[in-house]
């Protein structure tokens, strides 16, 4: 989809494509799966398949930064639907690198 709009690439991150992502997620808006989602999805599995305990067992070793009731809550939570939002900000930081600067795009003009 084309918008029109006007964005740069440093030297540094044209070279080995690293842009890319960074262009896709903020500027396109698409969704790109992340190791959260598939800690997610793992939790909800082992939820399903093999109980409350297990699940909590397993993102305790993925996500050693939780402490036990917040990982009673995260697992809770899933089983019905969503995570807590704040208890999802840690896991994001855990789990997700942050966009390096030198290797995101940057917008111009907006499309």
């Amino acid at each position: 989809m084309w918008t029109g709009g006007l964005h740069s690439v440093g030297v540094v991150s044209a070279r080995p494509g690293e842009w890319e992502a960074d262009y896709r997620v903020r500027i396109r808006g698409e969704v790109v799966r992340t190791a959260m989602d598939d800690l997610h999805d793992e939790v909800r599995a082992a939820l399903a398949e093999r109980g409350r305990i297990h699940a909590m067992h397993l993102l305790r070793q993925r996500v050693p930064a939780l402490a036990h009731g917040q990982v009673v809550a995260y697992v809770t939570g899933l089983g019905q639907g969503e995570a807590p939002a704040e208890l999802v900000e840690v896991v994001r930081r855990e789990l997700v690198p942050p966009v390096d600067p030198v290797m995101a795009v940057h917008t111009i003009r907006a499309g």
